[in-house]
């Protein structure tokens, strides 16, 4: 959002956290590029992959929460980091 208009808010945060998961998860950034910009870029017109595209042994539901929070529609991302830990807690719980 900031590249795009300039605001930010808690699903910002939001994505940012899904990008962090998905470095976590995979041990690289799920976009490359020449400079932070055209990186940005990328952010704007493509989805993050899920985490198991690029290593095996990921499970289902972290795909999933990574897809959750790194949506390119701020409105179809968790609405905040509470929202975000909940999903956190039931997938632990479940696995």
């Amino acid at each position: 959002e900031q590249v795009r208009d300039g605001n930010a808010g808690p699903r910002s945060d939001v994505y940012s956290a899904g990008i962090l998961t998905y470095e976590l998860l995979t041990g690289r950034t799920p976009f490359t590029g020449d400079s932070a910009l055209s990186i940005a870029y990328q952010r704007l017109d493509s989805d993050v992959p899920p985490p198991s595209a690029a290593i095996d042994g990921v499970p289902p539901q972290f795909d999933d929460f990574v897809a959750c929070a790194t949506a390119r529609d701020p409105a179809q991302r968790y609405a905040d980091a509470i929202e975000m830990a909940a999903d956190v807690q039931a997938i632990a719980e479940e696995l």
